[in-house]
């Protein structure tokens, strides 16, 4: 299991490459600026998107307001069932799903938290999921999360 995100991102060091990538976890790149570009302040491994920040911000050299973040990770969804996504965000949040330009949740804009939900995707075995985020001020909250769906 890996330690508490903060505790990772200490171990891991600033803006120094880390191969964080696997099956089950997110490689994370922390940017100083709410544009994804450039080198990362600093990369850190994460088991979940949970962050409620606040008004503060993730630290290691990345401010409370103006930042970015972006989550990649593989993950395997079984066999043969049907995912909702549910991501909650203040401010702009993107999921995508095996390097698609197409979000299944698109909502990049500032906003208070706002929980979003994907149409019901089936899936199986492992794919990548990549979640883009950016904080423009004042509170800061990031979520994701997936569950097995019913068509309703």
């Amino acid at each position: 299991r890996l330690p508490h995100p903060t505790l990772a991102r200490r171990l891991l060091g600033n803006g120094r490459p880390c191969s964080c990538r696997g099956t089950g976890v997110f490689r994370t790149e922390y940017y100083n600026k709410r544009v994804l570009s450039g080198y990362p302040t600093f990369v850190a491994n994460e088991a979940q998107i949970d962050h409620n920040w606040g008004v503060g911000g993730p630290g290691s050299g990345v401010g409370p307001d103006n930042f970015s973040v972006r989550w990649t990770g593989a993950f395997d969804f079984g066999s043969g069932q049907s995912y909702i996504f549910t991501a909650k965000a203040d401010d702009g949040i993107r999921v995508y799903l095996d390097g698609s330009s197409t979000p299944i949740i698109d909502e990049w804009r500032v906003q208070g938290a706002t929980e979003f939900r994907s149409a019901l995707i089936p899936l199986e075995g492992q794919h990548e999921v990549r979640v883009e985020y950016f904080e423009n001020a004042e509170g800061a909250v990031a979520t994701l999360q997936w569950q097995p769906g019913v068509a309703s």
